[in-house]
C-alpha cells in the first residue's frame, strides 16, 4: 500500500504533464468518490426561522479527503423530510443550492443553503412544533463536483435523524 500511495503522489504532484488516462487509472473515479464526505454540521444543522420572510437554513459540511485533486462544488440538490410523532412528511421535494466553492486537497468546507418557506410548509412546521417528541429530519442530497481530472462527479448521500430547531 505504501508503494501505491508513493507512486500516485509522485505522478500527481511531480509529473504534471502525464496523460489523464494514466492518472485516471492510478486514481479511479470510485476512489475519488470515497474521498468526498458529505454531512451536516454538528450544531444546529437545520434551522427554521422567521424574520420578515420564513426560511429554512441547512448547513452542510463537505470534506475533500483526496490527496491529489482540488474539487469545485457545482451544485447541491436535496430533498428534506420532517419526522415527528412517528410520521415522515416531505418539506422540499427538490431544492437546490448553487455554491461554486473550491475545496482544496484535504480541506473541509461549510456550505449553507437558505430557502424561503411557503404557507403549506409553514403549516407543516406548526404541526411539528405542537408534537411532544424532539423533531428530526432526513435529507437525501446529490452533490456535483468538478476537478481537473474528472468532470461532473456525482455523489449521493442519505442523512437521517438530523435534529432541527424551529424559531
Amino acid at each position: 500500500m505504501f508503494w501505491k500511495e508513493f507512486f500516485t503522489n509522485i505522478v500527481f504532484n511531480y509529473i504534471g504533464k502525464i496523460s489523464s488516462r494514466l492518472k485516471k487509472y492510478i486514481y479511479p473515479l470510485e476512489e475519488l468518490k470515497e474521498d468526498i464526505i458529505i454531512d451536516v454540521r454538528s450544531i444546529n444543522p437545520i434551522m427554521f426561522h422567521s424574520h420578515n420572510i420564513p426560511v429554512v437554513t441547512i448547513y452542510f459540511t463537505i470534506t475533500n479527503m483526496s490527496q491529489y485533486l482540488t474539487l469545485t462544488i457545482d451544485r447541491l440538490i436535496f430533498k428534506l423530510w420532517l419526522e415527528s410523532e412517528h410520521r415522515t412528511e416531505p418539506l422540499f421535494h427538490k431544492a437546490h443550492c448553487l455554491e461554486k466553492e473550491e475545496i482544496k486537497i484535504k480541506e473541509r468546507r461549510d456550505i449553507f443553503c437558505e430557502l424561503d418557506l411557503n404557507n403549506p410548509q409553514i403549516q407543516k412546521l406548526e404541526k411539528v412544533k405542537e408534537g411532544k417528541e424532539p423533531p428530526t429530519a432526513n435529507i437525501t442530497v446529490t452533490a456535483y463536483f468538478n476537478s481537473k481530472l474528472y468532470e461532473e462527479v456525482e455523489i449521493k448521500k442519505h442523512l437521517e435523524y438530523i435534529p432541527y430547531k424551529i424559531r
